[in-house]
C-alpha cells in the first residue's frame, strides 16, 4: 500500500510484453490424433483450458470433427452445454481413448474414492482405456518436493498450452480423417444426439416436477437461465407467489 504522498514525481508505467503460450510437440500431437481417429469410442475430458471463446470455438471444431463427446469438468467455460455432444462422466466408462486438456487432477478422471471408513481406489474406465492429457501442468515439475495430488502415468503426455495446441491437433486429426468412415461418424452423432435429447427431457421432469417449489428449486432456475421464456414465466410466478403470501398460487402435483 501507497502510504507516502507521490508529490510532482511521475513514475513510467511499463509495457505489456503478452507472452506466446508454449504449444506441444508436433510428432507427439500426431500420434495423439492417430489415436483419437483410431479409437472406437474417444471421448475429450476438457478442465481448465479455454482462455476465451476461441478456446470453446477450438474444442467445438475438435469434438464435431471426432463425432467425441465432451466432458466439462467446469474449470473454465469450455464447451456450451447446448450442444449435443456436451456429456456427463458416465461416458468415460465406455472410453477406449480419453483426451485431457489441462487436467488438475488426472487421477480423479479414471479413478475414484469411496467416502468411507476404508478408502479404497477404484478405477471407472476400461482397464485398457488410453489415456492423452495436453497441459502446461507437466511444465511444473521440478526437483525437491512438490505436491501434485495422486501421480498417473498418461500414455502420452504433451507439455504446452492446450488452446495454443489445438490448432495443430485439429490439422492431425482431418489429415488423418479418411480412416473414419462416414457411417462411423454418422453412428456416433446419432448416438450422442439421442442420448443429449434424453438428459435434456429428464431435466424438464425434474423442473416441471418442482415448478411450485418453495424455495425455486435448481432444475426449474437451470431451465429459466436458458430460456427466455421460462425466465419470464419464472419471474411472473415470483409475482404471484409474493401476492398469494409468499406461497404459490398452484399446488405441486406429484407424478403418478
Amino acid at each position: 500500500m501507497q502510504e507516502a504522498g507521490i508529490g510532482e514525481e511521475r513514475f513510467a508505467i511499463p509495457r505489456l510484453a503478452p507472452t506466446e503460450p508454449p504449444r506441444g510437440d508436433d510428432n507427439a500431437v500426431r500420434e495423439a490424433a492417430r489415436l483419437l481417429v483410431t479409437a472406437q469410442s474417444p471421448v475429450i475430458v476438457a478442465d481448465r483450458f479455454a482462455h476465451d471463446q476461441r478456446g470453446v470455438d477450438l474444442l467445438v471444431e475438435l469434438a464435431e470433427a471426432l463425432q467425441a463427446p465432451v466432458v466439462d469438468l467446469q474449470g473454465r467455460m469450455n464447451f456450451p452445454n447446448t450442444h449435443y455432444l456436451w456429456q456427463g462422466r458416465n461416458v468415460l466408462a465406455r472410453a477406449d481413448v480419453i483426451l485431457g486438456l489441462e487436467l488438475n487432477d488426472p487421477w480423479g478422471v479414471v479413478n475414484t474414492v469411496r467416502d468411507r471408513v476404508n478408502r479404497e481406489a477404484q478405477r471407472t474406465v476400461a482397464p485398457d482405456a488410453k489415456l492423452v492429457t495436453i497441459g502446461v501442468g507437466d511444465l511444473f515439475w521440478h526437483s525437491n518436493y512438490q505436491n501434485f495430488q495422486r501421480y498417473i502415468g498418461a500414455d502420452l503426455s504433451i507439455a504446452g498450452d492446450a488452446q495454443a495446441t489445438l490448432p495443430s491437433l485439429i490439422e492431425a486429426v482431418s489429415t488423418a480423417a479418411p480412416r473414419l468412415s462416414r457411417a462411423k461418424l454418422a453412428d456416433r452423432s446419432t448416438r450422442w444426439r439421442y442420448e443429449y435429447s434424453e438428459r435434456r427431457a429428464n431435466a424438464e421432469v425434474a423442473a416441471d416436477y418442482a415448478q411450485d417449489a418453495s424455495p425455486v428449486s435448481t432444475a426449474r432456475l437451470a431451465r429459466a437461465s436458458i430460456t427466455p421464456c421460462a425466465s419470464r414465466r419464472l419471474s411472473s410466478a415470483a409475482a404471484s407467489a409474493s401476492e398469494n403470501g409468499g406461497r404459490s398460487a398452484r399446488s405441486v402435483v406429484s407424478p403418478t
